[in-house]
């Protein structure tokens, strides 16, 4: 049955079970849950509560103070094990480069002055790992070029042997054709040969029983 004849057949039409209350700003919840209570109880009302006792409220508010907690340590984490990383990598850079820099202080070069040349070298060993792989890319493309020539003069070959092939075919079809046409000429007998007239005369055959 539909909710209209169920209210009706009920003595329920218009009723509801539970109540939404938007307050205002300067309205003071336990005044209003008071008021609610007084206004509800000849209704079998059980009772009014705020929107912090509500269980739907309550579990969104647990999953913001969890991501609160995430975004407060996961974070720093992260900085704190990228800046440890970083702190190797840079300690490991100046390992391998003592030498250089200490050969540029022993000349008289100030630490501004070795920062800026480490930062020309660095830039010079990039721009020289971006030539060879333009070399290299050059040479992919130009084996990439070699063997395709390779592979069209191998098309080129075939072709070739297959027209010499099909040369061959077509001059032993023609000596087939001239040998039948001996053998036919050899085979043709007296009479059906070319007349005086140089066509062709068929001499009638009698038979006797």
């Amino acid at each position: 049955m539909r909710r209209r004849a169920l209210d009706a057949a009920f003595d329920l039409d218009g009723a509801f079970s539970s109540v939404s209350v938007t307050l205002a700003g300067n309205a003071q919840p336990a005044n209003v849950i008071a008021a609610l209570d007084i206004l509800l109880a000849p209704f079998a009302g059980v009772g009014a509560y705020a929107r912090e006792d509500q269980i739907s409220h309550a579990s969104i508010e647990s999953e913001l103070q969890q991501l609160r907690r995430m975004a407060r340590v996961i974070p720093p984490a992260f900085l704190v094990v990228s800046a440890i990383l970083i702190h190797a990598i840079l300690s490991r850079l100046i390992a391998t480069e003592r030498q250089q820099i200490g050969l540029l202080k022993a000349f008289g070069y100030t630490r501004s002055a070795v920062t800026a040349a480490e930062a020309d070298l660095r830039r010079w060993r990039a721009d020289r790992k971006r030539a060879e792989d333009d070399l290299n890319r050059t040479r992919t493309v130009a084996e990439t070029g070699t063997a395709s020539r390779q592979a069209l003069e191998r098309v080129e070959t075939a072709f070739s042997t297959l027209s010499a092939a099909t040369q061959q075919a077509r001059a032993a079809l023609d000596l087939a054709r001239h040998v039948v046409s001996r053998a036919e000429a050899a085979l043709m007998p007296a009479g059906a040969r070319a007349g005086g007239d140089g066509l062709p005369v068929t001499a009638p055959i009698t038979g006797v029983v």
